[in-house]
């Protein structure tokens, strides 16, 4: 008997030839041909009669070979016509570039065909599926007479052998380690074991078995990660977190904050809190939209941890975003004991060496920072809680090394994207999810327009007014640094060098990726101070800049963007008290779904619902506007059409680590190799 991990190559009919082909459709090993589902399945249980079709119906037809005869057309290619009856009728089946057919459908041949019904001068079928009946075997089961499965192909293979080859694998393989819950859980979850699911898959009774057994396939993905993460947040439960307390401290400075904070941050304020009181270790993801308020309520967090006695470690992706919190919660905290420190790689080395030296003696509170933070002499005195931001830019390594700084040390991750829930329970089900679904008041309302190129000059015509006349400042976004040749695609140096130009009386600034970070912060500072009226850039722009004195967002290609990645840019205006303008330009021609794309811009403020048409229309692995590294592969399930089998299998797991913590009795261990690489704590 053949192992689900042996090489394909060793399933009856495939061998080293076959194996290259299935090679491209990521079909390796037996398993992967197991996992091979179908896209769809045909009904041939219903034979029909000639007289009785239909045009453009799929049907099985039961007949034999009347006559044949072979031509070519003008073009070259060899067309075999054969003349098919029932007895009720005749229909022609056509073949191309198939010229041995004429020695296997010979006259008076029986056959069982099946196809799509078409109509030129007579009724007629292009390239049947058909099988010779006549023989003593008669028909094969896998191909005629039953429900039969349609599979995703490569050039090379055909239907009828790939059926051939998967109906041979489930036959010869050892499939006992798809058994793989217990009976309670069974009952309990109310599903059928794995291995039930795969031969129900390929060899399904009816149509809708088939369908249910694909979806039973998906809640077993699902529920291998769902219970690795269930495992995995009960072992960070289980160690023993730091015991904060509620200070009176944090309660005035909440109540001289110049806001209120809204319900939402509020009550986020006490789910962390409340985390944080348990005496077990804290593992929380914060999210919101741009401008929900997120680092106020990080901020109080901290200072609850350090009324406590104990550090606050607060890690940022680039050094303009850590000088922006570094600047704010300094703000916050002028005329209190609470000393802040900023530790970036842009500082001095004498500068480093006095802050590091103030986190080992505990005279720095909280430090705000960069990949600096997990060097290897930076030491903590007693670090209490991390806060990691825009944490989808941090990898696992760096994520475990900031934790291991401290003796269970409570975690508070936060992002500004607001993820879709099936998402959020697939990367970070090992996380308590915190929302803040509240925007704070008083926030005016951004403007979104889709215009043409040609509006183009109007639209600096605008701009210009609205320097002039209002003092208002403007970021120009391009996808591009440089001109591309591949891409026809305006980029961030050519058009800030067309800027300067129409702009010849208003001070333009660049800022992209390629520059040092020294040129970055001063273009910052100078737009932050108003030096600098239009910001021409990338995304680089997308985290890091509050400004609330800018007002418009122009967007170049916006098409080439993700609608999250959009909303974020969005985000950065709309900060003062003035009206905002978010304008997108595209070229005159896009295709459909950029239009739609740009239509759900012009129509939606809500960061959660942009998110969830942007997982529709993208998919998952492309939520934050480039490949999402942790992002687990699914061979069949889908996080969006299979989010009622996710939900099943979060609460599926939850059920198995309550009765069966060390996975005694369901065999779930072996499936978590390879898992441990997309996710979160080390």
């Amino acid at each position: 008997m053949l192992k689900i991990d042996t090489d394909v190559k060793y399933v009856k009919g495939v061998g080293p030839r076959v194996s290259k082909i299935l090679s491209r459709i990521n079909i390796k090993t037996v398993e992967d041909l197991l996992f091979h589902i179908p896209v769809r399945y045909v009904d041939r249980t219903n034979i029909k009669k000639i007289k009785d079709i239909t045009i453009g119906e799929q049907t099985t037809l039961v007949g034999t070979i009347l006559d044949r005869s072979l031509r070519r057309t003008v073009r070259g290619k060899i067309v075999g016509e054969f003349l098919f009856s029932d007895g009720t009728g005749n229909i022609k089946l056509l073949f191309f570039n198939q010229p041995y057919l004429k020695n296997v459908l010979k006259k008076g041949t029986h056959l069982i065909i099946f196809g799509k019904i078409d109509f030129f001068k007579s009724y007629q079928i292009i390239q049947p599926e058909f099988d010779v009946i006549d023989k003593q075997e008669g028909s094969s089961k896998e191909n005629f007479g039953g429900i039969i499965p349609v599979y995703p192909l490569t050039e090379g293979i055909s239907q009828k052998y790939l059926r051939k080859i998967i109906r041979n694998a489930i036959d010869n393989t050892d499939l006992s380690s798809y058994n793989i819950l217990d009976n309670k859980i069974l009952h309990d979850c109310s599903v059928i074991q794995l291995k039930d699911a795969l031969l129900r898959v390929h060899t399904p009774n009816s149509v809708d078995e088939g369908i249910g057994a694909r979806k039973t396939i998906a809640f077993y993905e699902f529920l291998f990660i769902q219970t690795y993460l269930e495992r995995r947040k009960f072992k960070t439960k289980a160690e023993g977190g730091v015991y904060i307390k509620k200070s009176d401290f944090t309660e005035k400075f909440i109540t001289k904050l110049p806001f209120k904070l809204t319900g939402a941050q509020k009550r986020v304020t006490e789910e962390i809190l409340e985390d944080m009181q348990t005496g077990k270790r804290m593992a929380r993801l914060l999210q919101g939209d741009v401008g929900s308020g997120k680092t106020i309520v990080a901020l109080i967090s901290a200072l609850n941890v350090i009324k406590s006695g104990y550090q606050v470690a607060f890690m940022a992706p680039t050094e303009i975003l850590a000088n922006q919190h570094y600047r704010k919660i300094v703000k916050y905290l002028q005329n209190s004991d609470i000393n802040v420190e900023l530790l970036t790689g842009g500082l001095k080395t004498s500068e480093k060496k006095t802050i590091k030296e103030n986190l080992t003696s505990g005279k720095t509170d909280i430090v705000v920072g960069t990949h600096a933070l997990i060097e290897d002499d930076v030491v903590f005195r007693s670090l209490g809680l991390a806060i990691i931001d825009e944490q989808h830019r941090f990898g696992v390594e760096q994520r475990s090394k900031l934790l291991n700084k401290g003796n269970n040390t409570h975690l508070l991750v936060m992002t500004a994207t607001p993820i879709p829930r099936s998402l959020a329970m697939t990367l970070y089900g090992d996380l308590d999810i915190s929302v803040i679904d509240e925007m704070p008041p008083g926030r005016k309302e951004i403007v979104t327009r889709w215009i043409k190129d040609d509006k183009r000059f109007e639209l600096y015509d605008f701009i210009k007014k609205r320097i002039n006349e209002m003092g208002d400042q403007v970021y120009v976004i391009y996808p591009l640094v440089e001109e591309s040749e591949k891409l026809d695609l305006k980029s961030a140096t050519l058009m800030f060098e067309e800027i300067k130009k129409y702009f010849s009386d208003i001070k333009v600034g660049l800022i992209h990726g390629r520059i040092n970070s020294g040129e970055k912060e001063e273009v910052m500072k100078r737009f932050a101070k108003g030096e600098i009226k239009i910001l021409v850039g990338t995304t680089v722009i997308e985290v890091g800049i509050d400004v609330p004195n800018a007002t418009i967002m122009v967007i170049e290609h916006p098409e080439r963007f993700g609608l999250s990645q959009l909303h974020q840019l969005r985000g950065r205006i709309g900060r003062g008290d003035k009206k905002s303008f978010c304008i997108l330009i595209t070229d005159r021609f896009v295709s459909d779904v950029a239009v739609k794309r740009l239509k759900i811009m012009e129509q939606t403020k809500n960061g959660f619902k942009i998110a969830e048409e942007d997982l529709k229309l993208r998919g998952p692995g492309n939520i934050y506007g480039t490949r999402q590294h942790g992002m687990p592969d699914f061979k069949v399930a889908n996080i969006i059409e299979d989010a009622d089998m996710l939900m099943k299998a979060r609460e599926c797991a939850k059920k198995i680590i309550d009765y069966d913590r060390d996975l005694k009795y369901n065999k779930l261990l072996d499936r978590f190799e390879g898992i441990d690489r997309y996710y979160r704590i080390g």
